[in-house]
């Protein structure tokens, strides 16, 4: 017998699993290559553009971030929205109680009891604590925690003018961090953390989700660093 015929042929079952499994890994380190050569390209411009600035591409995922830092945004954010908010909020006082009939819609009293008021005086939507005029009965409900707007409690309304919901002061406050924190997954943050990049994103009511506040920050406090990573 020749050593001719000793010799798999092209159409034997074991050359052709060896010549497609062989393919696959070609293609595979291939692709590899491509992806981690792109990768150091996209790092590598978003370096060097902004002269020397950190670009979006520098910082790090939300989930990579460390809990205890984590923990300091919250914190940090929610100071800053507190802060644009006592503009648009009130400690409850007796004076600030209403009883209206259930059927009418008629006032009843002027500050009763407050365990007897059905709604709480407040300024219209937009309007400052500190602006005269232009009050407006609300229900003594806050939506967040389903408990009564009661006196010596905090209560505030919306910066915006279509929105006429009214809430505790405290519950808001906790949905506004609740909402960065459901904004930041997935999303990078530089590694110094300013102000702007901490609340960069939609303060909505929780009821009718329109725009509810519209943080300020001052321009002197905008670029200063508050976490690091």
């Amino acid at each position: 017998m020749s050593s001719e015929s000793e010799l798999p042929g092209w159409n034997d079952p074991r050359i052709i699993l060896f010549a497609f499994y062989g393919s696959i890994i070609v293609i595979l380190a291939f692709c590899s290559c491509i992806h981690f050569s792109g990768c150091k390209c996209l790092v590598r411009r978003g370096r060097t553009e902004g002269e020397g600035e950190e670009t979006e591409i520098d910082g790090r995922l939300y989930e990579l971030i460390p809990k205890p830092t984590r923990l300091l945004m919250d914190y940090h954010r929610h100071n800053i929205i507190r802060s644009s908010l006592e503009e648009f909020s009130l400690t409850l006082a007796e004076e600030h109680t209403v009883k209206k009939d259930g059927e009418t819609g008629d006032i009843e009293a002027n500050n009763v009891n407050e365990t007897e008021h059905t709604h709480v005086c407040v300024p219209k939507p937009g309007i400052t604590v500190h602006a005269t005029g232009d009050k407006r009965d609300v229900p003594k409900f806050c939506s967040i925690c389903l408990s009564d707007l009661d006196v010596g409690e905090t209560v505030c309304w919306s910066q915006n003018e279509d929105c006429t919901h009214c809430y505790h002061q405290d519950c808001l406050l906790t949905w506004f961090v609740s909402l960065g924190k459901q904004n930041s997954k997935m999303k990078r943050f530089p590694t110094q953390m300013t102000a702007q990049n901490l609340i960069k994103y939609k303060l909505e009511c929780p009821c009718c989700r329109q725009v509810f506040l519209e943080p300020e920050v001052p321009e002197e406090k905008s670029k200063k660093s508050l976490v690091k990573i």
